[in-house]
């Protein structure tokens, strides 16, 4: 997992607490070889909610010297992108078991004939 974090180049320090919390928890499942693709998506799900409950506190904009200059909250803009990358990722894994799931309700809805 250390790996993990250098190929992202963060360091454990750099997480925020619910990142640290999920980063220990699967450090965890990991050394009792528990970590599922269902668990995996349990933490995604988990990183998106903390995401989206700090965009909905944090001003999108932010107003200096008495609200004649505005300019974008930096904040907001790298949480929306880290937002983005955990749908992504979510997506990503997500994907192959709703292409299978499609698969299989198109293959039975196709009647073979009888011979």
């Amino acid at each position: 997992m250390e790996d993990f974090l250098k190929k992202m180049d963060l360091k454990f320090d750099d997480l925020r607490a619910d990142e640290r919390d999920t980063y220990l928890r699967w450090l965890d499942d990991i050394s009792k070889k528990q970590l599922t693709l269902d668990k995996v998506l349990l933490h995604m799900r988990a990183f998106i909610t903390a995401i989206e409950k700090e965009l909905a506190k944090e001003p999108e904009f932010i107003y200096q010297l008495g609200g004649l200059i505005k300019r974008e909250n930096r904040s907001n803009i790298f949480m929306k992108a880290r937002l983005s990358n955990y749908l992504l990722i979510e997506s990503m894994l997500t994907s192959p078991a709703r292409a299978k799931e499609a698969l299989q309700q198109a293959l039975g809805n196709v009647k073979t004939p009888k011979i």
